[in-house]
């Protein structure tokens, strides 16, 4: 019981400091979404690839991302004076291009709003499949490390710490839904899985053409929120024509 209060104790000082150091600079921030015409109903897409480009070079890719699970990503250590580029492509979705509004002074801290609005099928879902695994799914040991557990996880293999599926394609870690900040992973890959896991998902990309990553790995931990979408109204970035 000691240990897990400890592990928690840490994991929630680990993530409250890197809260606020994201505070403290001006930085570009949105989710990527769809809306329906009709209900004005907005969903978040999951798992789009974002590529980014200066305005007056845009052949030229300055920055890739891709969006978690509630659609979020952002963009730090960019001149937020300046306009650039976002192509946006998601699994299903043709590709789309936005273009940023510069800050000009306006905002001092925080994040500036950056949301592509894709434009889809009245009915759309995201065709991502997901896999599921829990902690005593993937081994009967209960001292099972973060880290071993990853490797357990069927068709992906760790090697360096660099996580691949078994033909060597790219996978992206996240932690509960979002982009891990950081290096959280290395704080608690040496953690006993049973203390901190509550699940991991795996979802399976490679029948999208156009994504950076072959599939991503979600660890869910027993500590913060899990991704979840936004309860205010999105304003879209224009379109870059």
């Amino acid at each position: 019981m000691k240990t897990r209060i400890m592990i928690m104790t840490l994991l929630l000082a680990f993530l409250t400091t890197l809260f606020v150091q994201a505070e403290n600079k001006t930085f570009f921030a949105g989710h990527v979404y769809t809306e329906d015409s009709i209900s004005g109903k907005q969903t978040m897409i999951p798992f789009a690839t974002l590529k980014v480009y200066r305005l007056d070079s845009p052949n030229k890719i300055i920055a890739l991302r891709i969006s978690g699970l509630d659609g979020s990503y952002d963009l730090k250590g960019f001149d937020t004076d300046s306009t650039y580029i976002i192509k946006v492509k998601a699994p299903g979705i043709e590709e789309q291009s936005f273009v940023t509004k510069p800050n000009n002074g306006r905002v001092k801290s925080g994040n500036l709003s950056a949301h592509p609005k894709l434009k889809t099928a009245s009915d759309y879902k995201s065709p991502v499949q997901k896999q599921s695994f829990s902690v005593k799914e993937l081994s009967e040991d209960k001292n099972i490390s973060v880290a071993q557990m990853v490797e357990k996880v069927p068709g992906l293999l760790l090697d360096d710490g660099e996580i691949t599926t078994k033909d060597g394609g790219s996978v992206r870690l996240m932690i509960n839904g979002f982009n891990p900040k950081s290096d959280l992973y290395n704080k608690i890959k040496d953690f006993p899985a049973s203390e901190v896991v509550k699940g991991m998902d795996y979802y399976d990309l490679t029948a999208f053409d156009g994504l950076i990553y072959d599939g991503v790995l979600d660890i869910r931990i027993a500590i913060g929120n899990e991704a979840s979408p936004p309860n205010y109204k999105l304003i879209s970035l224009k379109e870059y024509k």
